[in-house]
């Protein structure tokens, strides 16, 4: 366990930053996309009401 942790602290700050960045960008584009597709779906008529399901 010991060194399992000693490699995580090692991990530097630098790392995680863009660990985070890199998450966040993945999950804005998810967003943009579902949040076009909404408003195409909306514009277009073609689709059912979209669930708030859809957004979680």
């Amino acid at each position: 366990m010991a060194f399992l942790y000693q490699g995580v602290m090692e991990v530097s700050s630098t790392q995680l930053i863009e660990l985070y960045v890199e998450n966040s960008i993945h999950i804005s584009i998810f967003y943009i996309r579902k949040y076009f597709q909404y408003i195409y779906c909306i514009l277009s008529f073609q689709c059912e009401p979209v669930k708030l399901s859809d957004f979680v």
